[in-house]
């Protein structure tokens, strides 16, 4: 610093190179000292960040990872093929469904067939549950070579008019109801 005379009073003018002079000379104590502290501030902030980052990455990433694990499809066909067309979901279908069954890809299926040929109704129904919203996924890999997961010979006769996303948070079945899936139930 120079100084400068104006009027008695003495007053301090900077030089221009203050801050170069600052870090060229060796640091004292008090200065490393505050130069740790700083560090230490910027460390924890720091990982303050990159622990709300992985918290909102994981919430995104699991929010992606659930929704509704059952799939509820409804299908019709003409009233002249309603007999083929439950008699192909019985002897063509059924088989299928019970192997994505075993494979892990459903954890369970129903079938209803509607009493009546109405109109506005549907024939068939389907209760599609997964263990896991990721299972739907692969549920919807299938539905790209068959529509509804029905074989070709039953899409001939029929095919799937509305798919319904759904939580079944309680359902009158047990936990490990093993009843036989095979047998057709009639609304």
């Amino acid at each position: 610093m120079r100084q400068l005379r104006t009027a008695g009073r003495v007053r301090m003018r900077p030089s221009r190179f203050w801050l170069a002079k600052l870090f060229l000379r060796s640091p004292t104590p008090a200065m490393q000292s505050a130069h740790k502290r700083l560090s230490k501030l910027i460390l924890r902030v720091a990982i303050s960040c990159a622990t709300l980052l992985l918290v909102a990455t994981n919430l995104s990433a699991s929010s992606q990872q659930s929704g509704p694990t059952t799939l509820i499809t409804t299908y019709r066909c003409a009233p002249a093929n309603r007999a083929a067309f439950r008699e192909s979901i019985v002897q063509t279908d059924v088989p299928g469904f019970e192997s994505w069954k075993r494979a892990g890809i459903l954890e369970n299926y129903r079938f209803f067939f509607n009493w009546y040929v109405d109109e506005n109704t549907w024939d068939l129904m389907a209760m599609l549950s997964f263990r896991q919203y990721a299972d739907v996924g692969r549920w919807r890999e299938i539905e790209r070579t068959s529509p509804g997961g029905l074989s070709r010979e039953s899409l001939r006769l029929g095919g799937p008019t509305m798919t319904y996303s759904v939580d079944l948070t309680w359902h009158g079945a047990a936990p490990h109801d093993q009843s036989d899936t095979g047998k057709s139930v009639f609304l």
